[in-house]
């Protein structure tokens, strides 16, 4: 297996724990972002793609299962 295969194995690990604690948790979408990078080899930050483009992942994976909360 080549590094390249491990680091999308640990990518594709590292989305379904995120959507998984997004289903489960009330955590800011960007706290849940920098646990998971903290976490993560290089190659694998790399390939995970933008901070962006995660937290709106982790706002589709819930939803309407948990409303906003008030400012």
């Amino acid at each position: 297996m080549t590094l390249a295969d491990l680091a999308s194995v640990c990518v594709t690990k590292a989305k379904a724990n995120l959507k998984s604690l997004a289903a489960q948790t009330r955590d800011k979408p960007g706290h849940l972002f920098a646990q998971t990078l903290a976490d993560l080899p290089d190659d694998a930050k790399l390939r995970l793609g933008k901070q962006d483009t995660v937290k709106k992942m982790i706002r589709r994976t819930r939803g309407g299962r948990h409303p906003s909360v008030p400012d």
